[in-house]
């Protein structure tokens, strides 16, 4: 379903038999979800369609930089302490929703 949703917002059309095979075996072997829209996007056709992806650049060289062996530490940490306000956030949301809901039953 990913890749047939990338293709129809990146390219304007449904995948071909081939590309959906490689991009949904690459999906199955780990590949970063915006590395592959990158890869996509910044594709040949994908230029020509040029779909407007805000924010998908910097999230894929991110992700592509992840995968350098020793670098990829680092940036994976960066990225994580960079997104621990927003992860508190997210947590005390959670939190706020769980203590409306009063304790569980017994």
């Amino acid at each position: 379903d990913f890749v047939h949703a990338a293709y129809r917002a990146l390219l304007g059309r449904e995948p071909d038999a081939a590309g959906l095979a490689h991009n949904v075996a690459r999906l199955d072997a780990g590949a970063d979800k915006a590395e592959l829209l990158a890869r996509i996007r910044f594709s040949a056709e994908g230029r020509a369609y040029g779909a407007a992806v805000g924010g998908l650049l910097p999230r894929a060289v991110v992700a592509g930089l992840a995968r350098v062996p020793v670098a990829g530490y680092l940036v994976d940490w960066l990225v994580s302490l960079a997104a621990l306000p927003r992860t508190r956030r997210a947590l005390r949301a959670i939190e706020a929703r769980l203590a409306e809901r009063g304790p569980p039953p017994a």
